[in-house]
């Protein structure tokens, strides 16, 4: 597949998302946790698509720490306020998406800490790639996905939205002053 065409299959995948729902709970759309996790995976998704079209070496290295640093900031959120928050009423699914998120912050962590050449990257990061946007899909696509167990459980969507939030600046704030550290 083509830097071109795997970027057209990303953009493709974002527009078929389901929209988001607001409920009378809510503070907000822009306060709605569904709606945070949802801009997170266009970012990643269009960081990934940035990658596959740069040429320059700096840049795709560039594009590589970004798309860790949201990765792993996305990946704390949900380890650090969601899955706990869903343990009893979702179990499966928030088994299923830790899983799924374990195995990729594993390939990351492989992407990261090796020495290779540019076709190596593109290929590690080609299946990084497709990894991530399984697991996005799972989560926000399918009728049984993590995203719609959340929308129709009895949560305060702005309440956990702010803490998803609260949650990545905190994370954020750490890897600005440490550095990335994979979870």
């Amino acid at each position: 597949m083509t830097s071109q065409s795997k970027n057209d299959d990303l953009g493709k995948r974002d527009c078929q998302s389901q929209p988001d729902r607001k409920s009378s709970r809510d503070g907000g759309q822009e306060d709605h946790v569904i709606h945070l996790l949802k801009q997170d995976h266009r970012k990643i998704r269009t960081l990934f698509g940035e990658f596959f079209d740069s040429e320059d070496d700096a840049a795709m290295f560039h594009f590589v720490q970004q798309i860790a640093e949201e990765l792993v900031i996305y990946c704390d959120a949900k380890e650090a306020v969601l899955y706990p928050a869903f343990q009893t009423t979702l179990a499966s699914n928030v088994d299923e998406s830790r899983r799924s998120q374990n195995a990729i912050l594993i390939q990351l962590r492989g992407i990261l800490v090796s020495d290779q050449g540019k076709a190596d990257l593109l290929h590690h990061m080609t299946s990084l790639s497709e990894a991530v946007l399984r697991h996005f899909e799972t989560e926000e696509y399918f009728s049984e996905g993590f995203f719609s167990g959340i929308l129709n459980s009895d949560g305060d969507f702005s309440r956990l939205g702010k803490r998803v939030h609260e949650r990545k600046a905190l994370r954020r704030g750490e890897i600005n002053r440490h550095g990335l550290e994979l979870l």
